[in-house]
């Protein structure tokens, strides 16, 4: 053998020629033997002596324990690879073998080669099972001894939309962070009653992770559980995810934590058995085993002796022809790992080639042993995905996680170690050889092997690392070990919380507390805690000092809820119990006012205010009791004031006395006045429970209120210790009635002092600034009571002159419309008669005498006659124009469309010769006198078709349209518009915006339009551009038709 250390096998075997033959062979492959000839010797031996490598064991072992029996039997004391020996090849022999789960079985005398071969493999099978078995272990023990949370799950989902979630596996972690047990196979939502109510977005996130593969981390607060999570997720295959969390709700309390994560892990490993088969140089199959029979599913008679070619596909035969020619070329061994199919099935096989040489040397077959390693194969696949997985575990986990090897060398850290510390250990950094380490705790470790937890390191890598920012970091540490199968150390697996933020969190919380402290003893309120439980459980955490002060209650926190109730008013009481219960049922914010009696007998209004928060097993308020009596106090005297102010009437002396009273009565006084100067007598208009000998009318020389009424102060006037003042001598009301104080406001009407008001007191009074300015409120409103009644003395005069100046008025209107109707008569007659003979003798000179004028004569004689006919139709549209305004107008319910249809049958020869578009929309009716709609209308067309003269095309539109709940209606063009800036001419008498010899009219057409919607009580204007058109717009409401 090649071996370094030799191996010791146990042959276990009860013929003693047998036994001596096979310790022969297994002497000459290079092994030490050890024999045994019964099972339970072979059981004693195979536990009692650790140098036993492999056992090779007769099946059948005569009287007592058999083979398999002895193997079941070592197996569960020890774990030594074990290859069975039979001279059977029946299916029961080879069940029994399966049952054992042996490493092989050799039919006696099958040869050294068959045998060395067949233990050989047994060996690497048992190393490949040690090593797959120890991974296991290891990744088991970094999974159990995580800090993290870890659970792997599959979604479920409905419509492509994630409804829940199961559970495939978890780490221990899990249980102790979340308190949830056996959850492996079940749903969320019956392992978390109402997850998928409270918490829908960790459903989304979790679904969109598990379709899409792509990872994410988030905070979260599960609302099912109470808590907070730090999450890391990703998918390791469609519609499954892997969660790994940490449980920040401390964190969360000192406001930033991170999650635990979870942690994924799966075993895979699996064995098969050996084929043999004997291939001699004509590639045909010499011999093949049952193994292999049942590989090819084939009897034997149909194998050997048959081209190997011949039972698998082409490709696979020529790969295997192209080995097996090598090793007869090369007369040495082959071992290979192949893919092949037998009997239509692909699998992966391991290949042990061995050439059969005859005695001269030369190969004449090949003996091949092959084992399906196809579930090996398909092991180490996914060992290769689990290692991927956990290493993406340890790369996105948000603690710093470092593994060192037993010797304490660096082996690998994550991402987050290094955001952390800033730098990796040097390549030859060892933790025992490092003086600034502390090696203490992981001797405990590596002795004990217990998990060791440091709660608080202080570190800064510019300590080591001067090139490193001087950074101070807080973290917490905990180191566990990891074990193989034999329970040696492994390694040291380091993992690290940084706490920096959290322990800086609590250093301010701290800091706040006592800052919080301070200042609730400055707020003046009384502030506190409060707490309610399920089981109905009340009482108080914290009640700052101001409650003695306030509420007359020391601080004490027993039974303080109890004294408290007690001192609320019966009145008030069942209500008081009620909001609390209803905050606390609801969890809602807590509000109330009320009566409290003070152990001093003092009743004062008290305001409470709470905010709740959800803790666990508890609702906590945090608010505030404040004194609001005075509040209280102003909020009865607005009452007051308001409601006197509503029930102010028409009775000027009824309104005076009633704003007095409320004076006195909300200034506590003895007795209220107002007193106003009539004349030279200072009389009492307002009085309030004034004596019965009081005289309501006296000189003012001398009385207090004259002299507040000569100073014409803004302020109020206070005078106190009326009898040791100069006023006892010259107002004799000081000492007939006993006054100490005097409070008084001047009353002004028109700017100028009229009267004052007063409170006086039979005791000694000082009022408050709210006392003032309730006077000086009240006094106001009897300023507004004075100005009333002067406004209503100045009406009563002026109806008194009205009538008479309307009849006057009236008067000269007839007057003014009789002088008009002259002028127009006079104008009818006096100027139209000449000009109707200058027009008519000039029409004979150019009839009769044309010829004998010259050109000139003739066209100056035109021009006569075009401004003589000018003039009158001049005069004639003035005449319309002064009828208008004399006409009378007889309104009716008119159909405006009528209207214009028959303006525009009158109007026909204007058309002529010309294209123009006229187009009538729907127009409501209207109630109008149509002889006046018709005058518009009219006017208001033709003046469209005139300027609108000079386009190819005329467009005219005649219409309606509502604005703010009334009928517009316009008249619009396409003509030759004008500039807005002369709009507000556009409707006076006689202006004009374009030349005579443009376009002909008297400017009076538009005035007559203005006219008539005037009288119909509506309104025109008109909007315009130059050489874009105008449009006219009116309105006929009717209600101020004159």
């Amino acid at each position: 053998m090649k071996n370094q250390e030799q191996k010791t096998i146990l042959l276990v075997e009860d013929d003693a020629a047998t036994m001596m033959v096979e310790a022969h062979l297994l002497k000459g492959f290079g092994y030490a033997v050890v024999t045994a000839k019964s099972g339970e010797e072979a059981v004693q031996i195979a536990t009692g002596n650790d140098k036993i490598a492999l056992v090779l064991m007769d099946i059948e072992l005569g009287p007592g324990m058999d083979g398999a029996e002895a193997a079941r039997q070592i197996f569960g004391k020890r774990h030594l690879p074990i290859v069975f020996l039979t001279v059977h090849t029946e299916k029961e022999y080879v069940e029994r073998i399966k049952e054992v789960a042996g490493y092989g079985c050799v039919i006696k005398n099958s040869g050294d080669v068959v045998l060395q071969s067949s233990i050989e493999m047994a060996f690497n099978l048992f190393k490949s099972q040690e090593e797959l078995r120890e991974r296991e272990e290891l990744y088991r023990s970094l999974f159990d001894n995580m800090l993290n949370g870890f659970s792997y799950c599959r979604m479920i989902f409905d419509q492509g939309r994630p409804q829940d979630f199961v559970y495939l596996n978890v780490n221990s972690a899990f249980e102790s962070l979340t308190g949830l047990k056996s959850v492996v196979g079940k749903k969320a939502s019956e392992v978390i009653p109402g997850i998928r109510e409270s918490d829908p977005g960790l459903l989304e996130i979790y679904g969109r992770v598990a379709l899409t593969g792509k990872p994410e981390r988030f905070e979260k607060y599960i609302e099912a559980l109470k808590m907070w999570f730090a999450v890391s997720v990703y998918s390791p295959e469609k519609e499954c995810f892997v969660a790994v969390f940490d449980v920040i709700t401390e964190r969360k309390r000192t406001e930033e934590a991170l999650r635990k994560s979870e942690q994924h892990y799966r075993t895979l490993i699996e064995s098969s058995f050996d084929l043999i088969y004997v291939i001699d140089r004509d590639d045909t199959v010499q011999y093949v085993n049952p193994v292999a029979l049942k590989a090819l599913g084939r009897p034997a008679a149909e194998v050997n002796g048959k081209p190997r070619a011949s039972f698998f596909p082409p490709a696979v035969a020529a790969s295997q022809k192209l080995s097996l020619d090598q090793v007869f070329a090369t007369g040495e061994s082959l071992f290979a790992e192949q893919k092949t199919e037998l009997a239509g099935i692909t699998q992966w096989q391991e290949t042990h080639l061995v050439p059969l040489k005859s005695p001269g040397g030369r190969v004449d077959a090949v003996l091949g042993i092959s084992r399906d390693i196809t579930e090996r194969k398909r092991s180490e696949g996914l060992l290769q995905q689990e290692r991927a997985t956990l290493n993406s575990i340890i790369d996105l986990n948000p603690y710093g996680i470092q593994i060192l090897d037993a010797g304490g060398h660096h082996v690998r850290a994550n991402q987050a170690f290094l955001d952390m510390f800033h730098a990796m250990p040097p390549a030859d950094w060892c933790l025992f050889d490092d003086p600034t380490a502390n090696k203490d705790e992981f001797r405990e470790v590596q002795l004990a092997g217990k998990t060791h937890v440091n709660p608080e390191v202080w570190y800064n890598p510019h300590w080591l690392y001067p090139e490193l920012p001087d950074k101070l970091v807080c973290f917490r540490s905990t180191v566990f070990p990891v074990k193989n199968a034999g329970g040696k150390m492994e390694c040291f697996v380091v993992m690290f919380e940084d706490i920096t933020e959290r322990k800086r969190t609590e250093e301010a919380l701290k800091k706040s507390e006592v800052l919080l402290l301070e200042m609730t003893t400055r707020i003046p309120s009384v502030v506190y805690q409060f707490y309610a439980r399920p089981n109905g459980e009340m009482g108080f955490y914290y009640i700052s000092n101001m409650s003695e002060r306030i509420i007359g209650l020391k601080p004490d926190l027993k039974g303080y809820l109890e004294r408290f109730m007690a001192l609320v008013i019966p009145e008030h009481r069942q209500g008081f119990i009620t909001s609390i219960e209803k905050s606390v049922k609801e969890t809602s914010e807590w509000k109330y006012e009320g009566i409290l009696q003070k152990p001093s007998g003092e009743k004062v209004w008290f305001s409470g205010n709470s905010t709740p928060s959800l803790r666990e097993n508890e609702i906590v308020f945090n608010g505030i009791v404040s004194d609001i009596t005075e509040r209280k106090r102003q909020e009865d005297r607005l009452t007051k004031i308001n409601a006197c102010f509503l029930k102010q009437g028409s009775d000027a002396t009824e309104n005076l006395n009633r704003l007095t009273a409320l004076c006195g009565e909300l200034l506590d006084g003895t007795c209220a006045l107002y007193n106003r100067l009539e004349g030279n007598m200072l009389c009492s208009l307002g009085q309030w429970h004034v004596p019965v000998d009081y005289n309501p009318k006296d000189k003012p020389e001398g009385h207090i209120c004259y002299d507040v009424i000569q100073r014409n102060s803004e302020e109020v006037v206070v005078i106190r210790n009326l009898p040791s003042s100069t006023y006892t001598q010259s107002d004799p009301n000081v000492v007939r009635y006993g006054l100490q104080t005097y409070v008084g406001k001047t009353v002004k009407c028109g700017g100028q002092p009229v009267g004052s008001l007063c409170v006086v007191y039979q005791k000694d009074c000082y009022p408050t600034e709210d006392d003032k300015k309730i006077m000086g409120i009240i006094a106001s409103a009897i300023s507004v009571e004075e100005e009333r009644k002067r406004t209503e003395e100045e009406i009563r005069k002026l109806n008194a002159t009205l009538e008479q100046r309307v009849k006057d008025r009236t008067v000269e209107l007839a007057a003014a419309n009789q002088e008009l109707e002259s002028f127009a008569y006079s104008i009818s007659h006096d100027l139209i008669a000449p000009l109707r003979a200058i027009d008519g003798f000039s029409c004979i000179l150019q009839e009769d005498r044309s010829s004998v004028l010259t050109a000139d004569g003739r066209h100056c004689l035109e021009v006569v006659r075009n401004n003589t006919q000018q003039m009158g139709a001049l005069i004639n549209h003035l005449l319309d124009f002064s009828r208008l305004s004399r006409q009378p107008l007889k309104t009716q319910p008119v159909m405006p469309e009528k209207i214009i249809r028959e303006v525009l049958g009158e109007l026909k020869d204007e058309q002529k010769g010309r294209e123009v578009d006229v187009r009538v929309g729907d127009l409501p009716p209207c109630q109008a006198d149509p002889i006046m709609l018709r005058q518009v209308y009219a006017n208001l067309i033709s003046n469209a078709l005139k300027f609108t003269r000079r386009r190819e095309q005329a467009v005219i539109e005649i219409g309606c349209q509502e604005q703010g709940g009334e009928s517009v209606y316009f008249v619009k063009d396409n003509g030759a518009g004008f500039d807005m800036k002369y709009a507000g001419k556009i409707f006076t008498v006689f202006q004009r915006l374009h030349k005579a010899e443009e376009y002909e009219g008297t400017g009076v057409g538009l005035a007559n339009v203005k006219q008539i919607v005037r009288r119909h009580g509506g309104r025109v204007w008109i909007e315009a551009a130059p050489d874009k058109g105008a449009t006219v717009y009116f309105t006929l409401s009717g209600r101020n038709a004159v």
